[in-house]
């Protein structure tokens, strides 16, 4: 299956489309999500050597795959890349405060760091599903779509974890019927 959805995205990004082509508010998101994909490996990286936690290791590698279709599509529209190339740096303000309280809290132990990662991916499905409803380029639906996938089940993953230490995780974005709906 994953071959049939790299195959599919690939044939996606391979048609031409230019920014002219996209809304202010398109744009934004593509950038934003950019960001955002590196905040969430760059968090895990930093908790995958601080915890050696496999679940955080396993996942930052797919957040590096997140955020290189993340840069295709900004290539594709043909955009700048907001992304810092240095690690645990961002150009969105907000992003940047975010990672710093995310750090701050997840060094606080593994079950804090897991609890992050948790909310990272809770954060993640809201945004992605936003980006989603706000364009009607096939594909930014089709490269966000495989995040949103990824997301739900980087959810689950950290959710598990969690669980085998003996601790329930309460959804903190999501609503708890949403959140059932994913980890259920």
């Amino acid at each position: 299956m994953k071959k049939v959805v790299i195959l599919l995205t690939a044939m996606v990004l391979s048609f031409p489309v230019f920014a002219a082509d996209l809304d202010a508010t398109e744009i934004r998101d593509l950038n934003f999500m950019r960001e955002e994909e590196k905040l969430a490996h760059d968090v895990y990286a930093v908790f995958a050597v601080k915890y050696r936690d496999l679940t955080f290791a396993k996942i930052q590698r797919s957040e590096s795959k997140h955020f290189a279709a993340m840069g295709q599509l900004l290539e594709r529209y043909d955009l700048e890349d907001p992304a810092a190339s240095q690690h645990g740096l961002f150009n969105d303000p907000e992003l940047q405060a975010l990672y710093d309280d995310l750090i701050a809290k997840g060094n606080k132990g593994r079950v804090a760091a897991l609890k992050v990662g948790a909310f990272i991916e809770e954060t993640d499905i809201l945004d992605i599903q936003e980006a989603i409803d706000n364009t009607d380029e096939k594909a930014s639906i089709t490269v966000y779509s495989n995040l949103l996938a990824g997301s739900r089940n980087h959810l689950i993953a950290f959710v598990g974890r969690l669980a085998k230490l003996g601790i329930t995780y309460r959804p903190v974005e999501l609503s708890q019927e949403a959140y059932d709906a994913i980890v259920k």
